[in-house]
């Protein structure tokens, strides 16, 4: 850093040297005063720039050198400038924290229901809708029928009954009226068909109106003559007794399946294969139907175990 040049010294003789100027030698005060002013001349001198003139005299003054205002000038125009670039940093970082809480406004939250499964070892009652205040239940059957084709590639000797459908009607009396296995009923032709199980029906009304159910029936014997139309049959076990004509049946279909002769048979394996795949099926619909169909009872939960074919 350049030495401040020095204000001009003034070198005023003393009174008592300017009455001896002429004199050959000077005191030795006068002469310290002196070289100490002449030092300072040329000090000042040695820090003038080269080719400079030597400053003319001037009386000192307050006002700042101009190589001081010049270096201070340049200090503020440095703090100006890293202020600005302080501003403007800052007004980055300000945008960017803006554009970001714009983007990733909002939250996404997952929620995971806590799940347990209690173990209730109790017993319960259930009564059909519930009577006495217990638990209710009901009863839903569902019913469907499934179709397979099996090609039959053999032959054998073949004996095969008629069946169908007969709605017996109880005239006798208002009790019911049991009827054993293998009773039989004969059309009015003579033919003869029998029930495999035991059945009650119904006693008449007070009305006068006959009970009546309706049994599946198996010619006695088999052939293609026990084919045959709807008819009316009487049980020829209450013949002289006093149920005889009070208890009788009638077919609204006809009596079919008949057959004795050779026919084309299947095979054990295909048939029992061809079981098993209706069997299969047959499950998965009524399965289907019971759960997820319309078929349940609105209000009521059903129970894999409470399932039975």
């Amino acid at each position: 850093m350049r030495k401040p040049p020095l204000q001009d010294v003034i070198v005023r003789p003393s009174r008592a040297r300017a009455e001896h100027r002429d004199e050959p030698v000077a005191r030795e005060g006068s002469s310290s005063r002196a070289r100490r002013a002449e030092f300072v001349a040329r000090e000042e001198a040695h820090d003038l720039p080269p080719h400079q003139p030597r400053p003319a005299h001037r009386e000192p003054t307050d006002e700042m050198p101009s190589y001081m205002r010049t270096e201070q000038d340049g200090r503020r125009r440095v703090s100006k400038k890293w202020l600005t670039i302080a501003v403007g940093v800052g007004a980055v970082v300000i945008l960017f924290s803006v554009v970001l809480s714009l983007l990733f406004a909002g939250a996404t939250v997952t929620v995971y229901p806590k799940q347990d499964t209690p173990v209730v070892n109790a017993s319960f009652k259930a009564q059909i809708n519930g009577e006495g205040g217990t638990l209710p239940f009901q009863r839903m059957v569902l019913e469907r029928t499934q179709q397979h084709t099996v090609v039959a590639l053999g032959e054998s000797e073949v004996e095969e009954r008629a069946s169908g459908k007969l709605t017996i009607y109880n005239e006798y009396s208002t009790t019911p009226q049991r009827l054993i296995k293998n009773t039989r009923f004969e059309s009015t032709e003579g033919r003869i068909y029998r029930i495999r199980e035991s059945v009650e029906v119904p006693g008449k009304k007070n009305d006068n109106t006959p009970g009546s159910i309706e049994v599946s029936v198996f010619a006695e014997e088999p052939g293609e003559d026990y084919n045959m139309g709807p008819d009316s049959f009487t049980i020829p076990g209450f013949a002289g007794l006093p149920q005889e004509g009070h208890i009788y049946a009638r077919s609204t279909g006809d009596m079919t399946g008949g057959f004795k002769g050779v026919k084309r048979t299947v095979s054990d394996n295909d048939r029992t294969k061809a079981l098993e795949e209706l069997e299969s099926a047959l499950r998965d619909q009524l399965l289907a139907a019971a759960f997820d169909g319309s078929d349940k009872p609105k209000g009521y939960v059903l129970f894999k175990g409470a399932v039975f074919f």
